[in-house]
């Protein structure tokens, strides 16, 4: 039987196989079909059986080259997936930017007028926060492969939890630095973590979706702490606390709620679903041998390392090394920029066009539902698709679009409700960021480079963040001509960036299948268990673009 090429394209996969009992023989072209199958050469299979009882990987004892399943199975599998993990990692992100976007939502509320900070202060401690968050990314990663993220996320959580209720004590300027420096600390990785954590469960070609579910329920906390911040305000008088205080103490107290709930829901890998309360089985033992043997066919590198395995320094520096994410990584770090340096002022600008400080919580949720929707339907395209680089041109030109008139329309920052739009149109930007993971993740091929490669990306994106952070000064307001003419001119770079990305993969997957197929089926067996190619460097592995 033939070899077949791992292609981190929309995968031949979808093995919509079964088993003889649970099927009669007379539907088999009815409900089934039978694409490539990696393992279908008995060689390549024993090959990788060695691999995974080497690594000890957790999944090995339901490795089976045969398994066979309907469309239907895969199906319900995902669902179940989907509700049981999904659900945790929405937990986890909703926990993890309450205690982040609270901030935001207090200088609403006269925060920095209260404690004496000018904006130029604001944004420093913004940025030790975010410098934090840059320097101990990889370190995070090496923790949690180490430990495993069912063990790391909730211990962060809480600690982040009891920090953000604690910035309710901020007197001045240096208690906000302190305590920007400590979050940092405690919030280093969680992001780049639950990616990782992500692809251990699906397929490639679903994580792109699902990463942008995770987006999207970002902006559903904005939404869900708008409407917190509303109610919370009014308290201000209450046990002679200010409202931005008891909203901090409110948020805080929540995420440390959620982080307990975390470590109670949240399942080691996909053959140990077992509830540490309830003792109940998420999955059944055959939907277990579904969802391993799914993800191992779609990607076999996925079972080359176990879940509590640490990364060695050689192992990240050869990840590091690999040119083929350098131009990813950049576009990563600056495509975002005019989003980022606009977030931490939205509710300031919309404040300082003449709106109430308790209004204003409720009028920044409409760029919030319009970033949910855009972003899930820009995946969703992508996906559909199978397009990536050239899919993030939409949101490029949205920017243009607006930034251009922020910048040069006379009446910006002077005529309050069309100002007000374009600032809510430019929030609701639909994120790239989804794409982009599920990108570097795909073209990473193994679970080591893959968790580098995340790590190194997210990384990239803090340090376009402290960059970001920079554009609006204090005397460039409040038009911000300046900034917004920086903003447009990074995002104008970018075009061509994305263009050179899409030629740069297709031109290697040419010079990678002309000699693949140069090959005989013998040799391409012999070098399936042979050869000393790792990730994305092998012949039988193609790029996505």
């Amino acid at each position: 039987m033939a070899v077949g090429v791992q292609k981190a394209t929309t995968p031949e996969k979808e093995i919509n196989s079964f088993k003889e009992e649970s099927i009669s023989s007379g539907d088999l072209e009815k409900h089934c079909t039978d694409p490539a199958n990696p393992f279908s050469e008995p060689a390549v299979a024993e090959y990788y059986r060695r691999e995974y009882e080497s690594a000890k990987y957790e999944c090995r004892h339901v490795f089976d080259p045969s398994l066979v399943w309907t469309k239907q199975e895969e199906h319900r599998v995902v669902r179940k997936i989907d509700w049981h993990i999904m659900g945790v990692i929405i937990l986890i992100t909703i926990g993890l930017k309450f205690t982040s976007g609270a901030l935001a939502q207090a200088t609403g509320d006269n925060m920095l007028e209260d404690l004496k900070i000018d904006t130029n202060q604001y944004n420093l401690g913004n940025q030790l926060g975010f410098f934090l968050l840059l320097s101990l990314e990889l370190p995070v990663q090496l923790i949690v492969r180490r430990f495993g993220a069912d063990r790391v996320i909730p211990f962060q959580l809480v600690i982040r939890g009891i920090l953000g209720a604690s910035h309710a004590a901020i007197r001045n300027a240096t208690g906000l630095y302190i305590l920007k420096i400590f979050n940092g600390l405690c919030g280093a990785g969680i992001l780049t973590t639950i990616t990782i954590w992500l692809t251990s469960f699906y397929s490639g070609s679903e994580v792109s979706v699902r990463i942008a579910i995770i987006f999207a329920s970002m902006k559903l906390e904005q939404v869900l702490s708008s409407f917190l911040a509303f109610a919370v305000l009014r308290m201000r008088g209450l046990c002679n606390l200010s409202g931005w205080q008891w909203l901090f103490i409110v948020e805080g107290t929540l995420t440390t709620f959620i982080g307990v709930a975390v470590l109670v829901l949240m399942p080691a890998s996909i053959v140990q679903t077992r509830g540490r309360l309830s003792g109940i089985q998420r999955l059944t033992e055959r939907e277990t041998l579904i969802a391993v043997n799914r993800l191992l066919r779609d990607d076999p590198s996925k079972g080359t390392m176990h879940n509590r395995q640490a990364i060695t320094p050689m192992e990240i520096l050869r990840a590091l090394k690999d040119h083929n994410f350098w131009l990813i990584y950049l576009l990563y770090m600056i495509e975002h920029m005019p989003e980022i340096a606009l977030t931490p002022y939205l509710i300031l600008n919309i404040r300082n066009l003449g709106f109430s400080a308790v209004n204003v919580q409720l009028m920044t949720i409409p760029s919030s539902t319009l970033s949910i929707i855009s972003t899930l339907a820009l995946s969703k395209i992508s996906q559909i698709i199978d397009e990536r680089s050239l899919i993030e041109l939409l949101p490029a030109v949205w920017k243009l679009i607006t930034i251009g008139l922020l910048r040069w329309w006379p009446g910006s920052f002077i005529q309050p409700w069309p100002t007000y739009a374009l600032l809510l149109i430019m929030a609701g930007t639909p994120a790239c960021a989804p794409i982009h993971s599920g990108w570097i993740s795909r073209n990473a091929n193994s679970v080591r480079s893959r968790a580098v490669a995340l790590a190194t990306a997210n990384m990239l994106n803090q340090t376009g963040i402290i960059i970001a952070q920079q554009v609006y000064r204090k005397d460039d307001a409040p038009r911000y001509h300046r900034g917004n003419t920086i903003l447009f001119f990074v995002t104008v770079s970018t075009i061509p960036m994305m263009i050179l990305a899409k030629a740069y993969f297709i031109w290697r997957n040419k010079i990678k299948e002309r000699t693949w197929n140069a090959m005989s089926e013998a040799e391409r067996v012999e070098y399936t268990v042979t050869t000393a190619d790792k990730d994305s460097k092998r012949l039988d592995f193609r790029f996505v673009h």
